[in-house]
């Protein structure tokens, strides 16, 4: 058996003599899947975005993934048009130039 496993069998006996009567302590829930993505972000533009990030109190890089989620969200939420609303969007131009020829030509005439 090697090192590691002796290690790790270890620590499952430690946790099995884990007394049923202390108290028991909050665990948080584990949080999405996340990975690291890094930007280039102008040098001149830092001290913006610290300085934005301050005045809400929190970190710069939680301000950009708000800004970069909320803009994706808004994009998304575009896309998803229920279909009669995207077929209404579509065609309205396109009604407006046909009623738009058809006053025109009764004029002409």
């Amino acid at each position: 058996m090697s090192k590691r496993d002796r290690e790790m069998l270890a620590a499952i006996i430690d946790l099995e003599d884990v007394d049923d009567d202390a108290p028991a302590v909050a665990v948080r829930p584990p949080k999405e899947p996340s990975q690291v993505y890094s930007i280039r972000i102008p040098t001149d533009r830092l001290e913006e975005l610290r300085t934005v990030a301050a005045a809400r109190g929190i970190a710069p890089s939680q301000l950009m993934r708000t800004w970069v989620i909320e803009r994706l969200d808004s994009a998304v939420s575009r896309r998803k048009l229920p279909t009669e609303r995207r077929a209404a969007v579509i065609a309205f131009p396109v009604r407006t130039d046909i009623v738009e020829l058809q006053r025109l030509t009764r004029a002409s005439f």
